[in-house]
């Protein structure tokens, strides 16, 4: 019996690893700093938030830069902030896959403008780290 119930812990912490999602915090901080940028009956934050049909259209470029901007992740020149990004994240995630994906999206991004730009660093992100939902 005992090895039975350590199988199943085994397994438990091994899906709790797959299966990452945002903590409560984190979508209350995110829904209430960003639901602005976006008109009432879009999905784009949750789209955003989890990499679903996330597309290259002006209301998604529109997003990114406004919801850097409200979430932080931009300094006073409007340039965007990795590092802020990073610690947004460690709060639920592993810290070091977290930051490794980071610097691997942040050396240089192309674009010609901030949304484009945040657009890119996104899809290089959720390339190498998935999130799902729980």
């Amino acid at each position: 019996m005992a090895v039975k119930v350590f199988y199943f812990m085994i397994v438990v912490v091994v899906l709790s690893e797959v299966i990452a999602d945002y903590s409560k915090v984190q979508i209350k901080q995110l829904f209430s700093k960003v639901r602005s940028c976006v008109s009432p009956d879009s999905d784009v934050i949750e789209r955003v938030m989890y990499n679903r049909n996330v597309v290259k259209d002006e209301e998604t470029l529109r997003y990114f830069e406004c919801a850097g901007e409200k979430m932080g992740w931009l300094n006073a020149e409007r340039q965007f902030q990795p590092q802020l990004f990073r610690d947004f994240f460690v709060q639920n995630f592993d810290r070091a896959a977290i930051g490794s994906t980071v610097n691997a999206c942040s050396g240089s991004l192309p674009g010609e403008s901030l949304g484009e730009q945040l657009f890119n660093f996104h899809q290089c992100f959720f390339s190498k780290f998935e999130i799902k939902r729980n």
